[in-house]
């Protein structure tokens, strides 16, 4: 799977957390993804892999520390993302 090499998703049940970390990482050369949940996350991870993940670990509706875990085992290319919970 292709991905741009500055690539973050941004997990969050939160809509301007979500706006908040996107503009900033934007402003940093980052191409940005939203998931409001982690089911829609995991929808985005097996479409694209990224290089970032910021990661709301106390959503509502989902579980982040899974989301977390995932990200970390779910790779087949060797290459570790920077996660940030």
């Amino acid at each position: 799977m292709k991905r741009p090499s500055r690539s973050a998703l941004i997990v969050s049940d939160s809509a301007p957390l979500r706006r908040y970390a996107a503009a900033a990482l934007e402003a940093g050369g980052f191409v940005c993804a939203e998931s409001s949940s982690g089911m829609q996350a995991m929808e985005r991870f097996r479409e694209t892999r990224f290089s970032l993940y910021v990661i709301d670990l106390d959503m509502a509706a989902s579980d982040g520390l899974s989301m977390f875990k995932i990200t970390l085992t779910g790779r087949d290319d060797g290459r570790q993302p920077v996660i940030i919970g």
